[in-house]
């Protein structure tokens, strides 16, 4: 699907910026408001993330880095960045979810 919104590709760039170093990612979606409405229509940007970690330090880094990614994208963009979080233990759940939404990968 691709979006006649210049503020989803902005974002869109902005995310892949901010999530390349974060090894444990290992799929980024957009779903929600932001693929259905003008950006100016929404109050929040919903994103989906399902990532691969063996190390319970691992999720503890990555849950500090999004904190910081929440904060600094209130900042740039003026909304609330949304993350729902799936495990590699919890991959059947991911897709049953994302069977339901209408998304983006976020590339």
């Amino acid at each position: 699907m691709k979006l006649n919104n210049c503020n989803v590709d902005k974002i869109n760039n902005w995310l892949v910026t901010r999530f390349k170093n974060e090894i444990i990612v290992d799929e980024v979606y957009f779903i929600g408001s932001i693929l259905t409405k003008e950006y100016e229509q929404i109050n929040d940007v919903d994103i989906v993330q399902l990532i691969d970690y063996r190390e319970i330090t691992e999720l503890k880094n990555h849950l500090r880095v999004i904190r910081e990614i929440q904060q600094e994208f209130k900042l740039e963009f003026g909304k609330y960045l949304h993350i729902t979080s799936f495990t590699n233990k919890e991959t059947m759940d991911f897709i049953e979810f994302m069977s339901t939404k209408k998304t983006l990968k976020i590339k």
